[in-house]
């Protein structure tokens, strides 16, 4: 600590470092020229950005972790435009009834309560129509999906009428057939298996007709049923967009029905989970915003232990005073003031505020006061020497200067790094992450600004009293006017006069006494040890073989890491969403995990060969592993040839003569057959139009197929289904364009593309920092270290996250890029400042190394540790994961940086020499 290395003792740096210095030089007379109009214009600008900030919505896309261009996307955009044919939102809920004793569904008055929530359901919210001006009904609104629950209503309705049968003694209705998966009601049969969840049949065979005792009144115990149990029902709406509605028309009744079961809804008997895109996108938000109050406890935490650290260095050079917590206070604010610039203008050009942005202050945080630390040091180290060496033209621009020279190429660098690492995250792919880095990438160009311009003023306007202090302690005087610097404003001349009065002379003599035992204890105790064992080859060798074996621990960590997210892992702990998640689980993925193909070219069905084709795709759909069959299937041809041979029938009752279609289906019947009341709900999933000649044209068909089994649980299970599913599909594709629909294929497509984009974004990150090193390094050795370092660096945090059992997902991604841009940091820096020192001694440059980059190095990562360690109290996954990332970046990059790099450059350097001095031969041969 004792030792300069600022650039008037420097005589080393390549020919960029120097130019920047003497731009650096003419930069701090510029600001002392411009000193108020910075402070001013950076706080106004900064104000604008926060208010900016308060006036932007959250708005979370639930797609948002899925990459650009994955089929999933376009089978979702496929999926949305069938229901959405004019433009507009359409609306789509799922509500999940759970009895509250957790026992069987199948009990009367757990029925007729799903009868009342029906009824509350399609009755009780209201949409706009904008074209009549009035608000409608669910029952009023719904068009083609009107009968989407008449399944459930029927059954329920069936079962009171086969109750009332046992009660009376009598035989049940022979037409009433409540069987488990296909029912059947006075000849109308349908699929109750999106209605029931968890169910189990009965073991032994039974009859439809009969009864076993009469006095059995559960239905679960007659012999109406082969359902023995069930754990869970389903009610599910669906609207197709009406004239007008507008995103936030459908957010607001759907969000109202959420919040109706979730608050309102009075029930002893049941429980209601609502689940749908608005309530996911709101839950996501408030688990972002449960992030935001760390945010500011983070920043008071920084503040208070900035101050401490701040106290003990400037204690060591006999340099503390009370005004020093002002440069902590803004040391910590300029990251911030940096956020709010940055993302205030993002906002203001048109993106997003989505939850993942929360983080992006402790990044900027933790990087804003690294450098800060920096130039404090700087400060201290060269105050201490215009002390002890008076100048005659000493001046506080002339010690920023000095201190910009020192610092800023290896702040430049630092930001520089950390701008490409964030700029090679938005070729990520995944929207989230892309928006998260380019907000990094923006908020840490405006950090670097701010630092060389507001922080710098506040520091010059810092060392304008302080150099009054330290002219007034020479002569023996000191008077308050002497205090008073003469750009300030009067209203600062009682706070000069009291940082002066109370905040030197008093702890003089408690800094003379800790500068003594730090030199005495740290400096020729510690620090000269500990340089003397970086020197040591044998040391050495052991510190490369132990980073190669961590390295390769770590490696063999990353390659059994499991590629998985789930849609829990973006929710608060409390959400409701997280229960719904594990019903989910637990009772429909296994029994009825659901396939939605959508046909875009289903063409002339009246052609046989085309039918044939059609119904042999549905059939191999039906035969994959895990498939229901047959029986699961609900495609409108089952129904319509019914409905064919009906009309069949009365036509030659009426006329005496049969119509038969040849070979395929009758087209011209689809119109009446969607409006017969037997079927009309199989408008929702056909798209029809007639042509000028009267011809009926098939344009989409919508058809769903169902798979079961305990295995799919496990997500490379569901993957290696959605797979099959899509090259079934693929075969056809020339010939009537189907694509599936899974619910989880956005979160599936992520597991294929995760890891490709992982190694993707270390190698250009690695590529980036490599380029910017050796534009200013100009030093082969010194970059390739550099570079190796921070590829361990991020494989060891890759590999500790893995080792303690972290499953690679978009959160741990993002939580990696931000730890990459830290990882360049201290390395960096550490490089920067061994390569640039005047002294050919090894000694000297690890000393200078040391003493330059280690004591800020190790001050700012103990206070980003503490800051972030905050977000262990929040109930956020995001959270714990940035908690576990940044503290293990923050180890290794002290490791890597104070430890590995000294010590492999001190070994490696005279091979560097060596190789420049050659090149010179040559060059001068």
């Amino acid at each position: 600590m004792e030792t300069s290395t600022f650039p008037e003792h420097s005589g080393e740096g390549t020919g960029l470092v120097r130019r920047i210095a003497s731009y650096y030089k003419r930069w701090a007379y510029f600001i002392s020229n411009h000193l108020f109009i910075i402070i001013f214009l950076s706080s106004v600008i900064s104000a604008m950005g926060a208010i900016k900030i308060l006036m932007s919505p959250f708005k979370n896309d639930i797609t948002g972790y899925t990459p650009v261009g994955s089929r999933s996307l376009e089978e979702l955009r496929i999926f949305q435009k069938f229901f959405d044919s004019n433009g507009s939102a359409n609306t789509a809920l799922f509500l999940l009834i759970v009895p509250k004793d957790g026992g069987n569904v199948l009990r009367e008055p757990i029925l007729q309560e799903v009868v009342r929530v029906e009824k509350i359901l399609t009755n009780n919210f209201t949409m706009p129509n904008h074209r009549t001006g009035r608000n409608e009904s669910y029952k009023q609104f719904c068009r083609s999906f009107c009968w989407v629950n008449e399944p459930i209503i029927q059954w329920i309705n069936g079962y009171t009428v086969q109750k009332h049968h046992l009660l009376e003694g009598e035989e049940g209705n022979e037409r009433i057939d409540l069987h488990y998966p296909i029912s059947t009601i006075f000849g109308r049969s349908f699929n109750i298996q999106p209605y029931f969840y968890g169910v189990k049949l009965k073991k032994t065979p039974i009859s439809k007709m009969g009864r076993n005792d009469s006095s059995n009144t559960d239905l679960s115990e007659d012999t109406y049923s082969n359902m023995n149990e069930a754990r869970m029902l389903a009610l599910t709406l669906r609207g197709e967009a009406g004239e007008g509605w507008t995103e936030e028309n459908v957010r607001d009744y759907e969000y109202a029905i959420y919040q109706y079961f979730s608050n309102d809804f009075d029930s002893h008997l049941v429980k209601c989970l609502v689940i749908s895109a608005t309530v996911v996108e709101e839950e996501i938000i408030r688990a972002g915003l449960t992030i935001l109050p760390y945010v500011l406890s983070g920043f008071f935490i920084m503040i208070t232990v900035s101050t401490i650290l701040l106290y003990m260095s400037s204690s060591y050079y006999r340099q503390f005073s009370l005004y020093k917590i002002t440069l902590a206070f803004f040391a910590c604010l300029c990251p911030f003031m940096a956020c709010a610039t940055g993302m205030g203008a993002m906002f203001a050009l048109g993106f997003r505020f989505a939850s993942i942005l929360c983080v992006t202050p402790f990044l900027v945080l933790a990087i804003g006061v690294d450098d800060a630390y920096l130039m404090l040091h700087s400060w201290h180290r060269i105050t201490k020497e215009r002390r002890e060496n008076v100048k005659s033209d000493d001046s506080p621009e002339d010690r920023l200067a000095h201190v910009l020279m020192d610092t800023g190429p290896s702040i430049l660098i630092s930001a520089l790094t950390n701008i490409l690492a964030d700029f090679v995250g938005t070729y990520t792919g995944a929207p989230e992450i892309t928006l998260l880095a380019y907000a990094n990438m923006v908020c840490i160009f405006v950090d670097f600004i701010y630092q060389i311009t507001f922080y710098s003023a506040v520091m010059l306007l810092v060392g304008a009293v302080e150099m009054n202090y330290e002219n007034n302690e020479r002569t023996g005087k000191i008077k308050m006017d002497d205090l008073i610097v003469p750009c300030l404003p009067s209203i600062t001349t009682p706070i000069c006069f009291f940082y002066s009065s109370f905040g030197h002379a008093e702890n003089m003599k408690g800094s003379s006494k800790w500068h003594d035992w730090v030199k005495k204890n740290f400096i020729e105790g510690f620090i000269e040890k500990y340089i003397t064992l970086l020197m040591n080859k044998l040391f050495a060798v052991a510190v490369v073989i132990i980073t190669i074996a961590g390295l390769i621990l770590s490696i063999m960590g990353i390659m059994k890491m499991e590629v998985n997210l789930t849609p829990t892992k973006l929710f608060a702990a409390d959400s409701s969403l997280l229960e719904m998640a594990k019903l989910r689980d637990d009772y429909i993925i296994p029994y009825y995990f659901l396939a939605t193909v959508l046909v875009s070219k289903p063409g002339n069905l009246s052609n046989a060969k085309r039918l044939a084709r059609l119904e042999g795709l549905v059939h191999e759909l039906e035969s994959l592993p895990y498939a229901w069959g047959n029986e699961s299937t609900n495609f409108f041809l089952k129904e319509f040839k019914e409905y064919s041979v009906a009309v069949e029938d009365i036509e030659e009752e009426e006329t005496g003569r049969r119509k038969v279609a040849k070979g395929g289906i009758d087209m011209a019947r689809i119109p009446d057959f969607v409006e017969w009341p037997e079927y009309q709900h199989w408008k929702g999933a056909l798209r029809t139009h007639v042509d000028q000649k009267g011809r009926t044209h098939l344009d989409r068909i919508l058809f769903t197929t169902a798979y079961k089994g305990e295995d799919l649980k496990n997500w490379p299970k569901r993957n290696k289904l959605l797979k099959a599913a899509r090259n079934t599909l693929k075969k056809y594709d020339s010939l009537f364009n189907a694509t599936l629909f899974m619910d989880d294929a956005l979160f599936l497509d992520v597991i294929e593309n995760m890891p490709e984009d992982m190694w993707q974004a270390a190698i250009a990150t690695l590529i980036a920092m490599a380029f910017i090193c050796t534009i200013f390094l100009q030093d082969v050795f010194t970059t390739l270290i550099a570079t190796i370092s921070i590829a361990a660096t991020m494989a060891g945090i890759l590999g500790a996250l893995a080792l303690a059992g972290t499953d690679l997902d978009p959160i741990v991604m993002a939580a990696l890029i931000i730890s990459m841009g830290f990882s360049v940091d201290i390395p960096a820096h550490s490089c920067y400042h061994f390569h640039n020192h005047a002294s050919n001694d090894n000694r000297e440059r690890i000393r200078a190394c040391l003493t330059s980059v280690g004591v800020p190095a190790i001050q700012a990562s103990i206070s980003t540790t503490i800051c972030v360690l905050s977000l262990l109290t929040t109930q956020v996954y995001m959270g714990h994961v940035f908690v576990r990332t940044m503290s293990m970046c923050v180890i290794l990059c002290i490791m890597n940086g104070l430890c590995v790099i000294p010590t492999t450059l001190n070994l490696i350097h005279p091979l560097s020499r060596c190789f420049k001095k050659k090149r010179v031969a040559n060059i001068s041969g």
